[in-house]
């Protein structure tokens, strides 16, 4: 895994069409990656990522506009300088999941 000195990642994913309701990418993060939802809005997720060993825990939010969806991942320490690359795995994991989610729609 790779230090990276970005302790905020943030993504944007384009989509053309969108079938599902913010309710099915909850459903399905929860589902395969146990975070538990700490905010909801309108067309807004936030969680909370778990402490691990790699890490004192991350804050995840997904929002949901029009034609896209936005990943943003932030360690939840603010003295944390180092995120050994924790952030960008968050934001990769969570784009594959809305992936899956997005393809299975079409």
């Amino acid at each position: 895994m790779a230090v990276s000195y970005e302790t905020t990642i943030v993504k944007n994913i384009e989509v053309d069409t969108w079938a599902e309701t913010i309710d099915a990418i909850a459903e399905r993060l929860e589902s395969t990656m146990g975070w538990r939802l700490a905010g909801r809005g309108h067309g807004m997720l936030e969680y909370n990522v778990p402490l691990t060993m790699r890490s004192w825990g991350e804050r995840v939010r997904i929002t949901i506009e029009e034609g896209s969806i936005r990943i943003e991942s932030w360690c939840s320490f603010p003295a944390q300088v180092v995120d050994w690359g924790k952030n960008r795995q968050n934001v990769d994991l969570i784009r594959l999941q809305v992936k899956r989610i997005v393809s299975s729609s079409s």
